[in-house]
């Protein structure tokens, strides 16, 4: 079965190319989505408002203007700011659509991290992008 959004506000863009998914979301406070298992590896990015993933039973936080690179089969549940709407776009990409030695590196990556989860990282995108 297919997790439903809830408190889903306005869908700006949701688009798919062959292997490749974007979209570009805003959900209401207190929305969120899940739980579901991450079949693709997906870049998230918040614009404004902040993310509570809770990823293989680990609570991560997102904030505004940065991201986090997810990769599959792990669990994920994804809360959105209780206190104001939450923009955020994602790419996702299929693994079959990475080339083997692109997939490798990011395994390798987790596990020299520690862990299998996601990257945090700054975003450098301005919202008028």
């Amino acid at each position: 079965m297919t997790p439903q959004p809830k408190y889903l506000s306005h869908v700006y863009a949701h688009k798919r190319c062959g292997s490749v998914v974007i979209g570009d979301l805003l959900y209401a406070r207190g929305g969120s989505f899940g739980p579901r298992t991450q079949m693709d590896y997906q870049l998230v990015v918040i614009h404004s408002g902040s993310l509570t993933l809770t990823l293989d039973r680990e609570i991560l936080e997102v904030p505004e203007n940065h991201g986090i690179l997810l990769s599959p089969g792990h669990e994920e549940y994804f809360s959105f700011a209780p206190d104001c709407e939450t923009h955020h776009s994602w790419v996702a990409v299929a693994p079959s659509a990475l080339p083997l030695q692109m997939r490798s590196s990011i395994r390798s990556e987790e596990r020299r991290v520690g862990k299998s989860v996601g990257k945090e990282c700054r975003s450098r995108w301005s919202p008028y992008h």
